[in-house]
């Protein structure tokens, strides 16, 4: 029992080095690598719909509408991943600068309110503006960061498996 935990342990570990590593050295495409097999998935399910559709019993035009919605999906992921890596930074930091604006006002609007309600708010706000304007700088580091915590969490679990056998 303890052999088959440390070979399944040793075998995750392992994989988790090698896509941690892969991760760091290609993380400019990793995002849209993630991106494209997203895409296959929606056009998958899109078929499944379709085929459920076709031979299910009860042929209700929401499936027909999952179908489409999840094949367009799909194909803009696959044909367009950094059309979608674009825009998404910068709706996510819209809403970050956007909220971080409303947290500082309102934590300014409190008497006695904490400092540290300004600061959040400042810093929320400036990870909002660097994302609407260094878009790839974040996934970049963000990627790297993932990477980096998968080789770590790898070698943590090799450790792990060493000290059993």
């Amino acid at each position: 029992m303890i052999q088959k935990l440390t070979r399944n342990k040793t075998i995750l570990a392992i994989a988790s080095i090698v896509i941690g590593v892969f991760m760091m050295i290609r993380r400019g495409s990793m995002v849209a690598d993630l991106l494209k097999i997203v895409g296959y998935l929606l056009l998958a399910a899109g078929a499944a719909y379709l085929i459920f559709y076709f031979i299910g019993k009860n042929r209700e035009g929401v499936r027909l509408g999952y179908a489409a919605v999840a094949a367009i999906a799909g194909l803009v992921l696959i044909l367009r991943p950094y059309s979608v890596l674009n825009i998404f930074p910068i709706l996510a930091g819209a809403v970050l600068v956007i909220n971080g604006i409303s947290n500082l006002i309102q934590a300014s609007q409190g008497e006695g309110a904490p400092s540290y309600s300004r600061i959040v708010a400042i810093v929320i706000i400036i990870i909002g503006a660097l994302l609407i304007f260094r878009p790839f700088r974040i996934w970049d580091a963000l990627v790297f960061i993932m990477g980096a915590a998968l080789v770590l969490n790898g070698l943590a679990d090799l450790d792990i498996v060493r000290r059993f056998w």
